[in-house]
């Protein structure tokens, strides 16, 4: 029977792609990154939002899943998020991931509130992306399935590093102090996407599976 890797996500816009395309080409000519071994960009096709992590599943599931979170979904409304910052996993001076930030705008803003409206810790940046990440695995594990429930981090991953932890010597502190507050673009969202992750020598290549509507 086929296995199949799968996740959640949200698709990324053409817009906010090339404008993240441009900064991976832009970082990608900077000294901190030419000199860096084991740098894997991924493709502007391939960007996403992740929300619910499920590994390997039995392709005949697929269906199922896709009905499981279609009910967990069915109350939620458009979400409006802006792609804004840069930053890594764990830290700028050892990355192993490289991201670009997600933050939700309120209704009625053309953007989020700033740290002077609210303080962070009274607010999450993404509030209806945590809700839903956090009820999509409840449900799944409820129906017994095995999703990574490590605590979710909205992000796009732009590029990867390889090598053992210890040969990772490139710092990015310096690099992203610039682009800390730099602004990818807005996106309505109405729909995610269930997908699949298959591997290749070229890095992961995920492929749409169905379609997640909204429920309003």
């Amino acid at each position: 029977m086929a296995v199949v890797r799968s996740f959640i996500c949200v698709e990324i816009s053409g817009e906010i792609r090339r404008n993240l395309q441009r900064m991976q080409q832009r970082l990608g000519r900077s000294p901190a990154f030419v000199s860096a071994e084991g740098v894997r960009w991924v493709a502007p096709d391939q960007l996403h939002l992740t929300l619910c992590f499920l590994g390997e599943i039995q392709w005949n599931q697929t269906h199922q899943v896709a009905q499981i979170a279609t009910q967990v979904l069915q109350s939620q409304s458009r979400v409006t998020f802006s792609c804004e910052g840069l930053g890594a996993f764990p830290n700028l001076e050892r990355p192993r991931v490289l991201w670009a930030g997600i933050r939700e705008i309120s209704p009625g803003k053309k953007r989020s509130p700033s740290a002077d409206d609210v303080a962070a810790e009274s607010m999450p940046e993404c509030p209806r992306f945590t809700w839903m990440a956090a009820a999509l695995n409840q449900a799944f594990v409820e129906q017994r399935f095995y999703p990574d429930t490590k605590p979710w981090t909205p992000h796009v991953t732009l590029a990867r590093f390889g090598g053992a932890k210890n040969e990772r010597t490139i710092s990015l502190a310096e690099e992203f102090e610039s682009f800390e507050e730099h602004e990818f673009g807005l996106q309505a969202v109405h729909e995610l996407k269930l997908m699949s992750s298959e591997r290749s020598q070229a890095g992961p290549v995920y492929r749409p599976i169905a379609t997640i509507p909204l429920g309003k």
